[in-house]
């Protein structure tokens, strides 16, 4: 599961570098529209990316937490 998160954080990240890159362009020549649509992009690949790190992080410390073992 949690390795799953990883590459699934790997991934997001390369599309958000991939959607700014694609801003970035857009902004350069001019076009204003598709500026703004890869830009509305890459604020919701970063939303994504903001949940599947606090998914990560509870995960990980779910982990980390011992389960303590009751016993008769």
């Amino acid at each position: 599961m949690i390795v799953d998160i990883h590459s699934d954080i790997d991934a997001l990240r390369q599309r958000i570098a991939k959607a700014a890159a694609d801003r970035d362009t857009w902004r350069a020549a001019g076009r204003q529209e598709n500026y703004l649509e890869a830009s509305s992009m890459v604020d919701a690949l970063e939303t994504q990316l903001d949940g599947l790190e606090r998914t990560r992080r509870r995960l990980a410390a779910a982990v980390a937490i011992p389960i303590p073992i009751r016993t008769p």
